[in-house]
């Protein structure tokens, strides 16, 4: 899994939520050679607060 060309130009206000929803990059997920997802714009920091809350929460499944 990685992002890159992190894109801010949507980025308005100072709330957290602003900097969720608005912050956008190009999210692609590879398995080996194969390309499963590429997103040309991802919310990628509302992705990485959902990952810590579900790693966070003791009664996760895999």
């Amino acid at each position: 899994m990685t992002y890159d060309r992190l894109n801010t130009d949507e980025c308005r206000g100072a709330a957290r939520v602003d900097f969720l929803v608005s912050l956008d990059a190009r999210l692609r997920v590879v398995d080996g050679h194969v390309t499963v997802l590429d997103e040309p714009g991802f919310p990628v920091v509302e992705l990485a607060r959902s990952l810590l809350i579900w790693l966070g929460d003791p009664s996760r499944r895999d």
